[in-house]
């Protein structure tokens, strides 16, 4: 079984999605949970995470607030080491911002990217997204960089996409099983499913993911899925 070192406890969330509120709400519960338990992370015998899997971005009403809040979580000075892990959603933001252009762009649209373009007051009203035009694209372009404030795109451009604690390994997706884990690409750490999901042998390191929605938590003998939709 994965282990961690004597004392340390790690919370992780899943898939944000834009909206707001239900990340305040597991950020209560985490601070709820460490006052029950009596933790403080301040403590010279405790270390306490708080790792954040991505796709903080799309569906919901709020992806702007979504990122203001957690820029502000990097500044915040209790004791908490915060890890914020880049999904893929997020890596179609950043692709869009800096131009990179391909055949996911439409397909972010349809995954909710046009509601985050919303969410930073661009004019989406009479959008298509299966049939823009390049003006179309050059137009929504020029509105997100004249919006989006500066320190949103240093965010997602610094998220790391994993991070290893112990017996522990957190990405958005997954990984990989049949590569190492030092082998591993953006595209098996962001996208992954299959062999990851269904794999019948043990993992390098034990994965906790997000990416793939489920109705409950799912533990399995090589993971566990945190993706509630």
């Amino acid at each position: 079984m994965p282990s961690l070192k004597s004392g340390k406890r790690i919370y992780a969330i899943g898939d944000i999605h834009g909206y707001l509120d239900a990340l305040e709400n597991m950020q209560a519960a985490i601070f709820a949970d460490l006052k029950q338990d009596g933790i403080n992370p301040k403590a010279k015998d405790t270390q306490v995470f708080i790792i954040y899997l991505g796709d903080y971005i799309d569906r919901g009403p709020d992806s702007s607030g979504v990122l203001d809040n957690l820029i502000a979580q990097q500044k915040i000075k209790d004791g908490i080491t915060r890890i914020f892990i880049c999904g893929n959603h997020d890596i179609c933001l950043q692709d869009f911002v800096d131009d990179r252009i391909g055949p996911d762009t439409l397909n972010w649209f349809k995954w909710g990217g046009l509601n985050t373009l919303e969410s930073y007051g661009v004019n989406v009203d009479d959008v298509q997204y299966d049939a823009l035009r390049p003006a179309e694209i050059e137009r929504l372009q020029t509105e997100l960089s004249a919006r989006m404030p500066k320190k949103h795109k240093a965010f997602i451009d610094k998220a790391p996409l994993v991070h290893v604690e112990d017996d522990y390994l957190f990405a958005h997706a997954g990984i990989d099983p049949e590569k190492s884990v030092s082998a591993q690409t953006q595209e098996d750490l962001t996208y992954i499913r299959e062999p990851f999901l269904s794999w019948e042998a043990p993992c390098e390191k034990y994965v906790i993911h997000g990416h793939t929605i489920i109705e409950e938590p799912e533990a399995l003998h090589h993971r566990i899925g945190i993706d509630a939709g």
